[in-house]
């Protein structure tokens, strides 16, 4: 049996999410109310944010070192992971799938709406107000190509809304188009 990880976004397709893995992986400070088993965090804003609000996360954290130490000196408590590398304009879902893809045979994609739009925004933003944002699939396109391409044995399914386009054509990449639920 495939050992299988989710990875949740925290683009608006979220809301599509049904697990599928045995390990799952929020973003940031996740806005939503699934259940998951560490948190992937690259940005310091977080931090920050989590220091205000005196909020400890309650799963690991996997991280980049720099991280790390600001968690250690602002003070935020938690099980901070230092596991990631440190790359220019990758995002905490790209580090997660990166990292994870050295372990998991399948890696499911959710909540990550750049992958069929030009769609930056976050649920985080209510919390943590960003800047407007470039162009990033410039960047982050080609870093989910380089990881595809480097984790040939590893299957990774992107899951997008349905009637939506995705345009990764690799052996390994797997496009699934999924409908809301009815409860």
């Amino acid at each position: 049996m495939k050992a299988k990880i989710d990875i949740i976004g925290n683009g608006s397709s979220n809301k599509l999410y049904r697990r599928t893995g045995d390990f799952v992986v929020a973003c940031n400070v996740p806005q939503h109310n699934y259940t998951y088993d560490c948190l992937s965090i690259i940005d310091n804003q977080p931090i920050v944010w989590m220091m205000k609000n005196d909020w400890t996360p309650s799963v690991p954290v996997y991280c980049l070192n720099k991280n790390k130490k600001q968690a250690d000196a602002k003070n935020v408590k938690g099980d901070w992971r230092d596991v990631y590398k440190d790359q220019s304009r990758w995002n905490s879902g790209l580090h997660a799938a990166e990292h994870f893809a050295q372990t998991y045979d399948e890696i499911h994609l959710w909540g990550m709406d750049s992958f069929y739009s030009n769609d930056y925004t976050s649920q985080m933003d209510e919390l943590i107000v960003r800047r407007s944002r470039p162009n990033l699939n410039k960047w982050w396109r080609p870093a989910w190509d380089q990881i595809f391409d480097k984790h040939k044995d590893t299957s990774f399914v992107i899951h997008i809304p349905k009637g939506e386009c995705c345009d990764f054509k690799k052996e390994n990449v797997i496009v699934r188009q999924e409908s809301l639920a009815i409860s």
